[in-house]
């Protein structure tokens, strides 16, 4: 992801590709040079929750094509408020939610989850790390629809309260988020089916 040809960097200019996998057809600049406003829209807010999300899409549709990262990072800090650029660079969440889409990421995340339990033996143990908010999302969610259970059946007087699985969380340390400062958004879950 650091080589500047594969197009995951807002910070140096490259060819908006972003495919894990190169053999896949769908690139970034697919995207932002043949989707609707409505589609960028979506994929931004959908993906990353990309604040100003439409004035974003509308903005790409009407400056196209883009084909260098460069060029839509420009038309970010142009578009938005000087403030919000001082503050945090969007082109981060864009290009995240971009890469998220080339990728397939969030489905992809939802076929493993699904697939595990049936995987798992007694005392066995997950351990995923998500970096932002919609993977930790289905990562919680997975958890939680695994230790589900229906209200009815919880007022039975033969219910068993006990769980199936349990989960703890370990954050980064202060360390290694200095040693490494992608690990600041980081959350390490260890889910173990008891």
């Amino acid at each position: 992801m650091d080589n500047t040809d594969r197009g995951f960097s807002y910070k140096e200019n490259a060819k908006l590709d972003m495919r894990m996998d190169l053999s896949s057809p769908l690139k970034a600049s697919d995207i932002l040079n043949n989707y609707s406003e409505e589609q960028i829209d979506k994929i931004l807010y959908k993906n990353a929750d990309v604040k100003f999300s439409r004035k974003i899409a509308k903005a790409i549709v009407e400056n196209r094509p883009f084909d260098y990262s460069n060029k839509l990072v420009e038309l970010l800090r142009d578009i938005l408020p000087a403030k919000v650029v001082r503050e945090k660079n969007p082109a981060k969440q864009v290009f995240q939610a971009l890469r998220i889409e080339v990728n397939d990421e969030l489905n992809s995340i939802k076929e493993m989850l699904d697939s595990l339990p049936q995987l798992m033996n007694k005392d066995g143990k997950i351990l995923i790390i998500t970096f932002h908010s919609k993977e930790d999302y289905l990562v919680k969610k997975f958890y939680q629809d695994l230790n589900y259970v229906d209200p009815i059946k919880a007022k039975l007087p033969t219910f068993d309260e006990n769980k199936s699985w349990s989960q703890k969380i370990i954050f980064p340390s202060k360390t290694e988020i200095e040693t490494n400062k992608r690990a600041k958004s980081a959350k390490l879950r260890v889910i173990t089916k008891l």
